[in-house]
């Protein structure tokens, strides 16, 4: 059996990413390996957002001390060359950054959850046998047809929607969707749990000026639940029986779990015919929407520059609308989502594992030269830069700015959290935590990253935003990063 260490940003808050790792983490410890799960990003989202029966075996997984193959979680921007590691890399869109692609070519290998994903890879150069296809799946224990209401049912259709508010799944065009199908004789209702993210707050606002003026405006019923730390596990399968059928018009998905679990729960299914959503629903067990044009989306680029160029599903909104009227005058599919489970699906990623643990133990050991002493200044070692980026962008500017202003000062680039470098400095090293706009950051890394430098002495850290002017850091005093938040003192 092979020993595998899975690097993930974390693995109980209630994104798609905690939640993939944690079932690839408890499904390779069941087939007999060696595993430690490694947290890239502090657990700040509540315990009980994971399952309690998955949480005591998690938990000892994270004592483990053995290392081995890695496995890495991580999007398409952030590979890196490691001789050791297996990326499992989601993304979204129909086509890669050629940067990514270079990346990609580079690493030893790939895994990934669709196959407009792999094959989106293989057209950028990959080679074939390079990336591995590992679909994700559903737990019948805690997604099940049946379950108590967790929202007010009062006998109205209720369309349901579940996922991030972020202009890429597409809520606006179901609003608008909405509003343009059903009239006031309709006894329907549009039922919206979401998650603000990346500055996208105020949903219900936006929601309502979507549907100012509709005769169904009040019919929208909006439920807002914490970014990360939203309805535990175990109570979802009552929020998809709040609903009669989910719509999912995404303009692009990695997998699209929401739709599977849907399925699970016996609830009709709207969804895109895009990306990892066709691998699992077909005209036998879904309401396929159709694709008007492949095309960059606006609004995705300005939630999240890294999206910039990049092309998307755009989904027909004729299409949409017709799928939900037929579907509320009757129209139901008869095929479900057998054979999806984790268990079923999750033998490529065993194989996967052993294949590369049997490689590792051929591999003839590789002697690592000594670590070149630090070169004197001023009778003190040469201090080094540590930046902890939340988001990749932007690292290659400020390590260029802080180059140019400190001389004698090397900087390093390490895309890790600050629980990894802490472990790294020396004593005359610095920390950069790098954030965005705090529009735009999210609250809780900001939070994570105010407490961290509190807690391990201020003096050693700091935060900046990307539009800090140069002026601050040529002569560094204070580095204001936003009206409601604190200045921090700069330690240089």
């Amino acid at each position: 059996m092979a020993a595998v260490t899975i690097d993930a940003p974390n693995f109980v808050s209630s994104n798609s990413f905690a939640k993939v790792a944690r079932y690839h983490a408890l499904f390779l410890r069941d087939r007999g390996h060696q595993v430690r799960i490694l947290a890239r990003c502090p657990e700040r989202a509540p315990v009980a957002v994971c399952p309690p029966h998955q949480v005591a075996r998690l938990d000892g997984l994270r004592t483990n001390t053995i290392d081995g193959t890695h496995l890495v979680y991580c999007g398409p921007g952030d590979l890196r060359s490691a001789p050791r590691s297996i990326f499992l890399v989601p993304f979204e869109t129909a086509t890669l950054r050629p940067g990514w692609s270079r990346h990609a070519q580079a690493v030893r290998h790939l895994a990934t959850h669709s196959h407009a994903s792999r094959q989106a890879l293989l057209l950028a150069g990959v080679a074939p046998d390079k990336v591995s296809l590992i679909h994700h799946g559903f737990d019948p224990t805690l997604y099940y047809p049946g379950a108590e209401p967790l929202f007010p049912m009062d006998g109205a259709f209720t369309f349901l929607f579940i996922g991030h508010f972020n202009p890429r799944k597409g809520i606006d065009r179901l609003v608008r969707a909405f509003v343009d199908t059903f009239g006031r004789d309709d006894d329907v209702r549009l039922r919206i749990v979401t998650q603000p993210m990346f500055g996208q707050g105020r949903p219900q606002a936006r929601i309502a000026a979507l549907a100012s003026g509709s005769p169904v405006a009040d019919r929208i019923d909006v439920r807002i639940q914490p970014f990360n730390a939203g309805i535990p596990e175990q109570e979802m399968a009552r929020v998809y029986a709040s609903g009669h059928c989910l719509v999912f018009p995404s303009l692009g998905e990695g997998f699209g779990l929401p739709a599977l679990e849907a399925r699970a729960c016996g609830l009709e299914v709207i969804a895109t015919r895009c990306g990892g959503l066709v691998d699992f629903l077909n005209h036998c067990n879904a309401h396929l929407v159709d694709v008007e044009a492949m095309r960059p989306d606006p609004a995705c680029e300005s939630m999240n520059p890294v999206y910039r160029g990049l092309h998307f599903w755009v989904p027909s909104s004729t299409s949409l609308r017709q799928r939900m009227r037929e579907v509320y005058e009757g129209a139901r599919k008869p095929g479900g989502v057998e054979g999806w489970t984790w268990d079923e699906r999750l033998d490529p990623l065993a194989r996967l594992v052993e294949r590369h643990g049997e490689a590792e133990v051929r591999r003839p050991p590789v002697r690592t030269p000594p670590a070149p002493e630090p070169q004197p200044l001023g009778g003190h070692e040469v201090p080094t830069v540590w930046l902890c980026s939340f988001r990749r962008s932007g690292n290659h500017w400020l390590q260029q700015l802080l180059a140019r202003n400190f001389e004698g000062i090397r900087t390093t680039k390490a895309h890790v959290h600050a629980t990894e470098v802490r472990s790294m400095m020396g004593p005359h090293d610095r920390l950069v935590y790098l954030v965005r706009d705090p529009k735009d950051v999210l609250a809780s890394n900001y939070e994570w990253a105010r407490e961290s430098g509190e807690a391990h002495n201020d003096q050693r850290s700091w935060v900046i935003r990307p539009d800090t002017p140069s002026s601050f850091l040529r002569r560094p005093r204070r580095f204001c990063i936003g009206s409601t938040f604190e200045r921090h003192q700069s330690p240089l």
